[in-house]
């Protein structure tokens, strides 16, 4: 019963699909600009595709050379996209330093990844083909049924609107404006023409001059659509493991249907990629409290400090962090002192060391903001009236 109900919608979408297509050609037919159009979409998609693969190979090649196993698939793909971020977005920087932040070279390190990490993807590809026809076999319930189209309808709602031009304040102003200027000027300068985001931090924003120097501005919008999806499925991996599968897929349906993720997800901001490493590192935490494995704290520590270089906010999340590093170690695990000595510094300094470069970028407007959260009166003010934007807009402007 449930295997012909998925027949009969697989042939309705197929069908409607069919019938969207040929409608849309009548209708622009003269223009003759849809099959080109829906081309560069597609193209738009598998360099996406690509770009995850990429990153999640240079993962695994990373844990494997660490050998840190992890033993569930979902888990296995997200943390390799993780700490294959980390790798990436550090490329970036150091060909932006070095002036070489320009297409060429983007589109050279892009195949160099891809040869570099050829084994660990098809590996990755090969698993895909036989999760998927696991599922396909497995019986689905009903609710499990609605929870999946729910999940398809949205995610199909805001691609749409992701394949679209970027409209945002903040996407046109500061998070894709700069990496533009970088890749027109082919390194990482301050800019003193731009009049927003000098000294915000770009482990975002550097994918997005990546995404510029291979494709276009939409690309950058899919890179920030897919952390939206990356984040729904940690947070049904996360909830499968410690919880049931059902609790898990209903989770990632509440997640991924709030308004503000659906609007994000249509926008070329950092909030979404911010969400998905704030995630990864709290569920890189609790397996480490969970399974005492060290090499978890260290994954954690990565992921934080790629928080921290996304956003402001990310030093909150750092430091709810490292106090429960401490609250872990001193209350519920009673470590030794040199154990909780051990733990504490290497989340800190690793975290510190990995989200720190585009706060010691700002230099000197990172000790005026030191200077007046020392000095407290206007910071305070600043910080009840609006939140730490703010101060930080205060600081800057001072």
């Amino acid at each position: 019963m449930i295997e012909r109900g998925l027949k009969r919608i697989k042939w309705i979408l197929l069908f409607g699909w069919v019938a969207f297509i040929y409608l849309c050609f009548l209708y622009f037919w003269r223009g003759k600009i849809l099959w080109g159009s829906i081309g560069e979409t597609f193209f738009r998609l598998f360099l996406l595709f690509i770009f995850l693969l990429i990153n999640i190979g240079l993962g695994k090649k990373i844990l494997k050379w660490l050998k840190f196993k992890i033993e569930f698939f979902l888990e296995s793909l997200l943390f390799s996209l993780g700490v294959g971020l980390a790798i990436f977005t550090f490329l970036l920087i150091g060909l932006g330093l070095a002036g070489l932040f320009n297409r060429w070279v983007a589109h050279l390190l892009l195949l160099w990844a891809f040869l570099f990490t050829y084994k660990e993807i098809e590996d990755v590809i090969s698993q895909i083909k036989v999760k998927f026809k696991s599922i396909t076999l497995s019986r689905i319930s009903s609710l499990e049924i609605v929870l999946f189209l729910i999940l398809f309808i949205q995610i199909i709602f805001n691609l749409f609107g992701a394949l679209v031009l970027p409209s945002g304040w903040d996407a046109l102003s500061v998070h894709l404006v700069m990496p533009k200027e970088w890749g027109r000027l082919h390194r990482l300068i301050r800019v003193p023409y731009l009049r927003f985001g000098g000294n915000t931090p770009y482990n975002i924003g550097i994918l997005y001059g990546m995404a510029l120097l291979i494709k276009d501005a939409i690309l950058a919008k899919l890179i920030h659509f897919s952390f939206g999806i990356l984040t729904g499925i940690g947070v049904y991996a996360l909830s499968k493991r410690y919880f049931s599968h059902r609790v898990g897929l209903l989770a990632s349906v509440i997640f991924y249907t709030v308004p503000i993720v659906s609007w994000q997800s249509t926008t070329a901001y950092v909030d979404l990629g911010f969400t998905f490493y704030a995630f990864l590192a709290v569920y890189a935490f609790v397996n480490w409290i969970n399974s005492k494995r060290r090499g978890w704290l260290f994954i954690s520590a990565v992921i934080t400090g790629l928080s921290l270089g996304s956003k402001y906010t990310g030093f909150l999340w750092m430091g709810i962090l490292c106090l429960g590093v401490l609250i872990n170690d001193l209350f519920f695990k009673k470590e030794k002192f040199i154990v909780l000595v051990k733990n504490f510094s290497l989340f800190t300094i690793l975290g510190g060391l990995i989200g720190s470069f585009w706060y010691l970028r700002s230099g000197q407007s990172i000790f005026r903001l030191l200077y007046y959260i020392l000095k407290g009166g206007m910071w305070r003010k600043a910080f009840a009236m609006t939140g730490t934007k703010a101060a930080v807009d205060l600081v800057s402007s001072s």
